[in-house]
């Protein structure tokens, strides 16, 4: 907020010099939020009653450049005026979605991850990563099926099938509001019970606090010589891997 009241004051006191001096829009440079971080300033044009009317078309697709597809990116470059300049109707017609904050004085542009250009990431190399990953969507899912198949040579004198039975497992999850339900499941062929349920839980993540709440088939440390054994029910616990850049070395407590 502490940046709020000078971006705001100047606004009006652009629009205020536009209008005295009769002019019909007064131009601010704002700021482009996508994912909630700065990635420009463009000019933007009001009206005298300090409505958006547009943004300098070149500077604000020149930023957004590496968020969208290329055939995006064409569409809402053919949108831009003769005076250059994008109307938030032009930006919408394009594919991007588009909002203009008046308390923080900035444009907000949502972009579809459908409509954005693959990223590549480097796995030895992740350095700054994590400023520019995609958050989450508030609906998310995958499933994974994994399929095969062995085929075994016997010896002519053992009467066995060459092909085995086939193997199918299911790995999925489903993230909802923040709760993950994640489970997987093995189909085998030719046995009394062909389906086996593995692992089915409900998951909580605190990030900033390396916290992780789980309801269901839960996971818990082992060492030396013990022996794991299935549990059903509620866990609380740190889990280091949820800040997996910061060092968290044992205390030997």
């Amino acid at each position: 907020m502490r940046g709020t009241a000078p971006a705001f004051a100047a606004l009006l006191v652009a629009l205020t010099a536009r209008a005295t001096a009769g002019a019909a829009a007064a131009i601010v440079e704002v700021p482009v939020l996508v994912d909630d971080r700065e990635i420009a300033q463009v000019p933007a044009y009001f009206g005298d009653e300090g409505a958006l009317l547009a943004v300098a078309g070149g500077r604000f697709a020149q930023a957004l450049g590496p968020y969208l597809l290329a055939e995006r990116l064409a569409s809402l470059v053919r949108g831009i005026d003769a005076a250059g300049r994008l109307s938030p109707a032009a930006i919408r017609a394009g594919g991007v979605e588009f909002f203009f904050d008046p308390v923080r004085v900035a444009v907000r542009v949502d972009i579809p991850v459908a409509r954005r250009p693959v990223t590549l990431l480097d796995l030895t190399n992740l350095s700054g990563t994590a400023e520019t990953t995609l958050p989450p969507a508030a609906i998310s899912g995958y499933v994974n099926i994994l399929a095969g198949r062995e085929y075994r040579e016997e010896s002519p004198r053992i009467e066995a099938p060459a092909w085995r039975p086939a193997v199918v497992d299911f790995d999925g999850a489903a993230r909802v509001a923040g709760t993950v339900l994640e489970g997987a499941a093995t189909y085998r062929e030719r046995t009394l019970s062909p389906w086996q349920r593995q692992d089915v839980r409900l998951v909580y993540d605190r990030p900033e606090d390396r916290i992780r709440g789980v309801l269901g088939d839960v996971h818990y440390g082992i060492r030396d010589f013990q022996i794991f054994q299935s549990l059903v029910g509620v866990s609380l616990a740190r889990n280091m891997e949820l800040q997996r850049d910061r060092s968290s070395s044992p205390a030997g407590r």
